[in-house]
């Protein structure tokens, strides 16, 4: 993946996680018809889907022909020393993100019942954005951020990482916006059977307004986070993750007497808003991301076409409230559709040139 991500080539690459996603899939529906869970047949899944996306990805590295020779004396080598050096902080710092996770279950499994459950639904909803937008973007700019700084283009690096936080802000501010107003709705369609009842959809619904708050603090640290592996610098990040880990270790304990469960999100929420604000902030003072006028026009442009998209969206759900799955699932789907349009709209009256590099892409596609 590494390989073919270096050389500008990530369709492929994205597309082979899903492998291990659809043999699970596959292992559920043959449980299902033998009505039978077995452990050993997701076992199985499990190593199959990683088989797979191994697999898949052998042919078309072959096709790159990259030279290499295996040696003894390659294990221990110049580059090898090199590459662990940048490695081990990286580990650590991704090591930090599983610690407060396990905090948290530990936490959350001390509060009300199935609150560790709530929260891994609500943040479901949170990776959707994060998946789509943010993790994607980070793996696609760092080959030429990397190429960039190689050449000591320090320039070209802070313009390459400014254009694409804009499209990433250009997408992740309607998606917060969004995802905050359409939450109770979302989660009834997602959830809301069987034993998740109403109640619970209140209370998950709460979490994922919470996380839709700092879903722009998330998107930004995943994709400066690459700035920085980029720079060769894996330190900073691990240690912005460390002091976001320390505020939420006081901080949690602190909002849990008074908020509860919702204590314990905002936490998480305030650490995770801190890790991107230093990022960003350290980044900014190192000439690393070019901070300018234009920069903070296209914020306060890109905030105000959401506005509307807010008021449409919360204006529809008024007019119609509904009961029944289906019509939730329309309505959901209306929402999501028109929501969308006005904001694209909006940015376009107010000449964002993202929108119009959408119209472009769309007009390519379709051959208008």
């Amino acid at each position: 993946m590494l390989f073919r991500s270096a050389h500008k080539k990530f369709m492929l690459t994205a597309f082979a996680p899903s492998l291990l996603n659809l043999t699970l899939i596959a292992s559920f529906a043959y449980s299902y018809v033998q009505s039978e869970t077995s452990v050993w047949v997701l076992g199985l899944a499990v190593l199959l889907g990683g088989a797979l996306q191994v697999l898949i990805l052998i042919p078309t590295f072959l096709q790159l022909r990259i030279p290499y020779a295996w040696s003894v004396s390659h294990i221990w080598s110049e580059p090898v020393r090199r590459v662990l050096k940048a490695f081990l902080p990286s580990v650590l710092g991704l090591g930090i993100v599983q610690i407060m996770a396990l905090i948290n279950t530990n936490y959350a499994s001390n509060l009300q019942e199935g609150a560790v459950t709530f929260i891994s639904l609500a943040d479901r909803l949170l990776e959707l954005p994060l998946s789509l937008v943010a993790v994607s973007l980070g793996t696609a700019i760092l080959p030429s951020l990397s190429e960039h700084w190689s050449r000591q283009d320090h320039e070209g690096f802070a313009g390459e990482l400014q254009k694409n936080m804009r499209a990433l802000l250009f997408l992740c501010v309607p998606a917060s916006v969004g995802l905050y107003m359409v939450a109770p709705l979302a989660v009834s369609v997602l959830y809301e059977r069987g034993r998740f009842s109403a109640d619970h959809v209140i209370v998950v619904s709460s979490i994922v307004k919470i996380y839709s708050i700092t879903l722009v603090a998330a998107a930004v640290t995943r994709v400066l986070s690459q700035a920085y592996y980029a720079k060769k610098n894996t330190v900073f990040p691990a240690v912005a993750a460390g002091l976001g880990l320390v505020l939420h270790l006081f901080l949690a304990p602190q909002l849990m007497i008074t908020q509860g469960l919702n204590g314990l999100v905002i936490s998480t929420a305030v650490a995770a808003s801190l890790n991107g604000l230093l990022l960003f902030t350290v980044l900014i003072m190192s000439k690393g991301f070019l901070m300018d006028w234009s920069f903070i026009s296209f914020l306060v442009r890109c905030s105000l076409a959401s506005v509307p998209m807010y008021i449409v969206g919360w204006w529809v759900q008024q007019q119609w409230p509904v009961d029944h799955f289906m019509m939730k699932v329309v309505e959901l789907i209306l929402i999501v559709g028109l929501s969308g349009a006005v904001y694209f709209l909006g940015a376009t009256l107010m000449k964002l040139p993202e929108s119009e590099s959408v119209l472009k892409v769309l007009r390519r596609k379709l051959r208008i």
